[in-house]
């Protein structure tokens, strides 16, 4: 609704965030991401979006749907579903060292999708835990049969931030692209830490 009002010319793509990402913002591949701020980066600009949480979602017949919150414990006894970001990351199973230093994310899962939708969507149907994001799993479940549990027993909080390239810093364009991003997410962070 805002672009149709504010910039109606302006196109937006949405693509996976690619490991590699200062090498696309650099070249101009991409204009700016939004997602977990790992540390992984540290060369980009960033500004902080919104505080998150880890969270585990489940379907609304599930087992642990009468749950407000769950251990470890307890979502091990049920197959898991995660995401995988990008066929070249490099996934913390078999001994390899965290990624991204969230256990709910960093643990390997049963089933892989290339997406959150995707694994949110599996969980739906299934005896599978997917794990996600709050803010993102809290506006599914508005519109997916699905019950959002709070992890007790791990660290699940982590910023969501926007970056961007040092060439773009300053160009104004640019600049109007990131305040509509701050603008857009600004319902997330209220989304993220509903109980």
């Amino acid at each position: 609704e805002r672009l149709a009002v504010d910039a109606p010319h302006v196109r937006i793509d949405f693509v996976d965030v690619p490991v590699d990402l200062p090498h696309w913002l650099g070249n101009a591949s991409i204009d700016a991401a939004v997602c977990g701020d790992f540390g992984m980066w540290e060369e980009l600009r960033k500004s902080p979006a919104y505080r998150d949480r880890a969270t585990a979602v489940v379907a609304v017949n599930h087992p642990l749907a009468g749950k407000k919150s769950v251990s470890k414990a307890e979502l091990a006894q049920f197959p898991s579903v995660g995401t995988i970001y990008n066929a070249s990351f490099p996934f913390s199973t078999g001994g390899r060292e965290a990624v991204v230093g969230i256990p709910s994310f960093d643990a390997p899962s049963q089933i892989n999708s290339m997406t959150q939708f995707s694994s949110l969507i599996l969980a739906t149907r299934s005896q599978l835990v997917a794990r996600a994001p709050g803010a993102l799993a809290h506006w599914m479940k508005q519109v997916l049969p699905l019950v959002v549990l709070e992890i007790l027993d791990e660290e699940t909080e982590f910023k969501t931030s926007i970056f961007w390239s040092l060439i773009t810093d300053v160009s104004p364009p640019h600049q109007w692209l990131r305040n509509s991003i701050h603008q857009a997410l600004s319902e997330y962070e209220h989304l993220s830490v509903q109980r």
